[in-house]
């Protein structure tokens, strides 16, 4: 873990420099990704490994933490010692062979390994050693060829080692590398394949915590989708890669690390409430100002009238909207609570009209043992005239 951190820390130091001197292109996603990914799976990774030895999640989540903190260190490093630097750095050539292939171990457990063993260290059964296997010889592909051919090139720079035919060893490393990239989505198929399947035999504690590492996994995989698509400013991409980049590792160690977890159908229910509301009054917003700006460009041209009123009417649609698109959610996402709070309502509903104490102490066991499911329950009444 402390080797991670360091290499982080020290990456960190680098691109403000590197940044600073106008090649912020060097710190782009995938830079501050590799950032982030380095920091939250070392010490989640050093959580799990420290408490629960016996659990490999804790031991692969400490290897993607090296192999992304050193690979962002040993790139960012090698740029600056052979590109920006007057002149060559030692080691700058060693960082910059170690940044060609330094990443593959990361990449490769993150997409294989943390969806295979998670959450208790061992496959769903041993026919899934193949899938194991497959990961292994990708791994080999990705990091043997490559460390091998670049060794003689690692002085040329960073940018440069992969210009051109250099050798006939790098031609050949560069095709058996791309074997291995495009086995990726294969080997990554096949681990979800395999948690769907551990998903379908889980019961209580694991299948909550195969929902709390889903909910995160569908999170970080649309950011990293957007990457992409959408080009952002080095520190807008640094604060979203620690933002988001770190939902796994956390997910991963409040499921591991809790025995009675938290209730992840509420956080996804919230999650997806928040969302949809937060769209549909952005376009209300949008539709508003543009209406008014239309309607009223004659009389007060392009002034704040419209924005005024547009932010009026989100204020005063925002509860409702709210409250209608969190009961649409909770009937799906969250229906354990759902069907206790309508069970709770329709028993306050008969409250009003009973009378007779027997019925109503009747009607009250049957709704907590149908909303709660206690495994004890017991109700006392104060007699009158006593204390």
């Amino acid at each position: 873990m402390a080797i991670s951190l360091f290499a982080a820390a020290g990456g960190l130091l680098l691109a403000i420099v590197i940044v600073g001197a106008g090649h912020a292109e060097q710190f782009d996603a995938f830079a501050s990704g590799g950032m982030a990914l380095g920091v939250s799976f070392a010490i989640i990774g050093w959580l799990i490994a420290s408490r629960r030895a016996d659990n490999r999640i804790g031991w692969v989540y400490l290897v993607i933490a090296l192999s992304q903190s050193v690979d962002f260190f040993a790139g960012l490093a090698s740029y600056y010692g052979l590109i920006l630097s007057p002149d060559p750095l030692p080691l700058a050539g060693v960082l910059n062979w170690i940044a060609l292939w330094a990443w593959a171990p990361g990449f490769v457990m993150l997409a294989t390994f943390a969806i295979l063993l998670f959450p208790d260290g061992r496959l769903v059964s041993r026919r899934w050693r193949a899938v194991a296997w497959l990961a292994v010889g990708i791994l080999v592909l990705l990091m043997v060829p490559i460390a091998v051919a670049s060794w003689p090139l690692r002085d040329l720079g960073a940018l440069r080692s992969f210009d051109g035919d250099l050798s006939p060893a790098m031609a050949v490393a560069r095709q058996l590398q791309t074997v291995g990239i495009l086995l990726i989505p294969l080997a990554a198929l096949l681990s979800v394949l395999s948690m769907v399947i551990r998903f379908r035999r889980s019961t209580g504690r694991e299948r909550a915590q195969l929902k709390w590492f889903t909910w995160a996994a569908l999170v970080e995989i649309a950011y990293v989708v957007s990457t992409g698509f959408v080009t952002t400013s080095p520190w807008v991409g640094l604060v979203a890669a620690i933002l988001i980049g770190s939902l796994l590792p956390i997910a991963t160690g409040i499921a591991i690390m809790r025995y009675r977890l938290y209730e992840i159908d509420r956080i996804i229910s919230r999650t997806l409430s928040y969302a949809i509301v937060t769209g549909l009054l952005g376009a209300v917003f949008v539709a508003v100002i543009l209406v008014l700006q239309t309607a009223l460009a004659g009389a007060v041209g392009q002034g704040g009238i419209p924005v005024a009123v547009s932010t009026l009417a989100v204020f005063a649609l925002f509860q409702p909207v709210l409250r209608r698109v969190r009961r649409t959610v909770d009937r799906r996402f969250d229906r354990a609570r759902y069907d206790a709070d309508h069970t709770a309502a329709q028993f306050g509903e008969r409250l009003r009209w009973e009378t007779h104490m027997d019925r109503v102490t009747s009607d009250l066991r049957d709704t907590v043992e149908h909303a709660v499911a206690p495994a004890s329950l017991a109700i006392w009444l104060r007699q009158r005239g006593t204390r």
